[in-house]
């Protein structure tokens, strides 16, 4: 079996369950052949490729993860690839070589470079390498602590946009009630629009008022298309 560490110092091996590789690594169906490392790594990859997904959609097919192989522009050095902590993006849009920005946009660089300061320096891109540029390229280049800490950052960061506020289920409260109100109780605009509303003297029973709760919350009445009440 062979080893080592790649050139940013993460241990590689070609025996990928040596070195914790998720082989099955993918992001929005989209996979990255080979895979990455599971982890601290894994959470700061998936974070960066969902970014860059808004940045420039990803092509399937396109993108690279473990290999284990020298580094293609010094080959005296393991790429980074061998250790499971580099991705390819969207190859063939940015070739190995190239110009250091072929393929993006100026626009593209500048929200790239803000993603790279929000992972706070724990990620490289091919397109700032001294030598070769290599555009496609996103490797690790922090120690195992500092990638713990922005995985940490990550996690944090998504328990917190899934945790609803105070204000948050208090709108939600508000706007159920609100809407089995309006869906209990006779309304014009519902009696001339939907075919199924009861007449004016006539309340809802309250089989007939979830009914409509259900079309106005979906925005479709009866035999008909129309909107839902305002708030």
């Amino acid at each position: 079996m062979s080893g080592g560490y790649s050139y940013n110092g993460w241990p590689a091996s070609d025996d990928s369950s040596a070195i914790g590789v998720n082989r099955g690594f993918e992001v929005d169906g989209v996979t990255f052949p080979g895979g990455c490392k599971s982890g601290d790594v894994e959470t700061v990859f998936r974070y960066l490729v969902e970014q860059l997904d808004g940045i420039e959609p990803l092509v399937p097919g396109w993108c690279w993860g473990y290999e284990y192989r020298a580094n293609v522009n010094n080959p005296s050095s393991l790429s980074c690839h061998a250790s499971a902590t580099a991705l390819d993006y969207n190859a063939p849009d940015h070739p190995n070589g190239g110009p250091a920005y072929g393929g993006w946009t100026d626009d593209q660089v500048d929200q790239i470079r803000d993603l790279l300061d929000y992972l706070g320096g724990v990620v490289d891109w091919g397109a700032d390498f001294s030598g070769t540029k290599d555009p496609m390229h996103f490797e690790i280049s922090g120690d195992a602590a500092d990638v713990a800490r922005v995985a940490t950052m990550i996690r944090n960061q998504e328990d917190d946009d899934m945790a609803l506020s105070p204000e948050d289920k208090d709108w939600i409260s508000d706007t159920v009630t609100n809407a089995i109100n309006k869906a209990l109780r006779v309304d014009t605009y519902i009696v001339t629009n939907d075919r199924a509303s009861t007449p004016n003297d006539v309340p809802y029973s309250f089989e007939t008022g979830m009914e409509r709760l259900i079309r106005l919350t979906s925005g479709t009445f009866v035999g008909e298309t129309g909107k839902p009440h305002d708030d």
